[in-house]
């Protein structure tokens, strides 16, 4: 159990290096695999070796040093991890979602999620409905009719617990006996939201919740476009409701029409004051209110 602990341990301290790209932390993690060396083993060379074996820079071997020194602070953090009921999931791990390592790749997939619930979620067919809180009437029909569909075909909704239009669909979705990936944009030990109200779906196994952020960090705002990235990453079907702000995360599906990905768009009516027009210009997918493909011929 001690040496399990140390593991984890070495996963959080390393996963969160600063001074690290992602690509640099998850290619360490490749290395370390590729030559059989957990991380306990690895942290009984001496700095020299490291040089040797995994021809790490002064800089790399300075920054792996001071984890080395930290190590009782991180151990501490692991315990309390799970003691709050979560689980570390690398991105090894046959536990991560092979969709977002396939999506992300090595260079922008999320080194660990910190998870608390039905982790075979993590590998389910998936959906989510990106929107605004300004959102219309035909919005919100929309959403409630994708939702019965998603229901109905097993696929699993991607949102999160903070208020408004992802709590809104979130709560819809469990309501209709549906199944959530829910992405907390908060470490897991510093919920501003506890997670007591979704005890009875933990129990049903419909919710997995979801953290990539420090278990220590409680700066929500800070970590509110890697939430809407994240989305974007683990869902296999993206859904516009309504576009009707100037959202860094259009500008990411603006960039992904342009390498041809495919978005399926609500197609508003006449009146409407919205920028779905504007994905459907550029390639979107135009879908009617029950989320069907609309026929461009008709």
């Amino acid at each position: 159990m001690i040496v399990l602990a140390q593991e984890a341990a070495y996963w959080v301290a390393i996963a969160h290096l600063t001074n690290w790209s992602r690509e640099k932390i998850n290619d360490f993690f490749d290395r370390l695999l590729r030559n059989h060396f957990a991380f306990h083993d690895f942290f009984t060379l001496k700095p020299e070796e490291w040089e040797s074996l995994f021809h790490l820079s002064r800089e790399e071997i300075t920054s792996l040093q001071s984890i080395q020194e930290k190590l009782p602070y991180y151990l501490t953090i692991t315990q309390k991890i799970s003691e709050q009921g979560f689980d570390i999931i690398p991105v090894h791990s046959r536990f991560y979602s092979a969709h977002l390592r396939e999506k992300l790749g090595k260079s922008h997939a999320p080194t660990l999620f910190y998870t608390k619930g039905n982790v075979d979620l993590f590998n389910t067919p998936t959906a989510c409905i990106l929107g605004s809180n300004r959102g219309s009437g035909n919005g919100l029909i929309f959403i409630q009719n994708l939702i019965r569909r998603f229901v109905q075909e097993e696929i699993t909704m991607i949102t999160s617990i903070e208020p408004g239009y992802h709590r809104y669909i979130l709560n819809l979705c469990l309501q209709f006996g549906g199944r959530s990936l829910v992405i907390l944009d908060q470490g897991v030990l510093s919920l501003k939201r506890p997670l007591d109200d979704f005890d009875q779906y933990l129990i049903n196994d419909q919710v997995l919740f979801l953290s990539t952020i420090f278990p220590k960090n409680n700066n929500g705002k800070k970590w509110a476009l890697q939430r809407d990235l994240l989305q974007y990453g683990l869902a296999k079907d993206i859904y516009i409701a309504d576009a009707l702000e100037k959202r860094q995360i259009w500008r990411w599906i603006l960039r992904g029409l342009r390498q041809n990905k495919t978005f399926f768009v609500r197609y508003p009516e006449e009146n409407e004051k919205s920028a779905n027009r504007l994905f459907i210009a550029n390639g979107a997918v135009p879908v009617d209110l029950n989320g069907r493909i609309i026929d461009k011929s008709d």
